[in-house]
């Protein structure tokens, strides 16, 4: 119900914000205000990823106080996320009004994926979740393995390095984010130790699945793209020896 509504409001901004000789600052502050709203329901959403419930309960009380959000609701926070930030959120840039605001409008879907895709931010590629999922995973089968949310995380985000699809500007950008804050926790020497293994063993596999594609795909920016990816990790990956 929060989405639709969000693009219901998109919609009809210029006529809400409409005031004589104003120029667009009401416009621009209130779509402000909606990218911000919009990137509150992807932060609410990654909070699932790696989570916990905290149940408190008195030293007469049993049970632990502790437990891990269940696998299949982990699952469909990916899942959400997949559909309204892996891929871009064509509603929120595609109104014309946009140009009376900027000449690049993808700069504020790209805010949303810069603030979900920092480690400070949210746990969807952090260290400290990993190994909290790690740590239930050994309590119970039933929870959600680390491993296997870096393989499923690694498909929706990498998609097209398998596919051979072209990629667009928008999953360009989506994945050097993603690669970047992957290589700058790599390189994290306080981190986790388990997690980091486990997430360079990720980024060591997008680079041969990255080297590969590179020289297969035939549209440019594309290959460009996988040639730019697989220098970056090997870069880092050789100096973090």
């Amino acid at each position: 119900y929060g989405l639709k509504n969000l693009q219901r409001v998109v919609k009809a901004l210029p006529e809400w914000t409409y005031e004589e000789a104003d120029m667009d600052a009401n416009l621009s502050r209130v779509y402000d205000e909606v990218i911000s709203q919009y990137g509150r329901y992807l932060g609410h959403v990654c909070e699932n990823i790696g989570g916990i419930y905290r149940n408190y309960k008195s030293v007469e009380e049993e049970g632990a106080v502790y437990d891990a959000v269940p696998k299949d609701r982990q699952l469909e926070a990916l899942e959400f996320l997949d559909r309204h930030l892996f891929h871009k959120p064509e509603w929120l840039v595609a109104e014309d009004y946009l140009y009376r605001l900027t000449d690049q409008p993808d700069k504020y879907v790209y805010k949303l994926v810069d603030q979900t895709v920092n480690a400070s931010s949210t746990a969807l590629l952090n260290l400290d979740a990993l190994a909290r999922m790690q740590q239930f995973a050994d309590r119970s089968a039933a929870n959600y393995r680390p491993e296997d949310y870096l393989s499923d995380l690694m498909k929706r985000v990498f998609t097209e390095v398998n596919t051979r699809a072209a990629v667009d500007s928008y999953r360009r950008y989506l994945q050097r984010r993603f690669a970047d804050q992957a290589l700058l926790l790599l390189q994290d020497k306080k981190g986790n130790a388990e997690a980091s293994a486990l997430l360079r063993a990720e980024v060591v596999q997008l680079q041969q699945k990255a080297k590969a594609a590179a020289m297969q795909v035939k549209d440019v920016p594309t290959r460009a793209h996988w040639m730019e990816l697989d220098a970056r990790i090997a870069e880092v990956l050789k100096t973090d020896k």
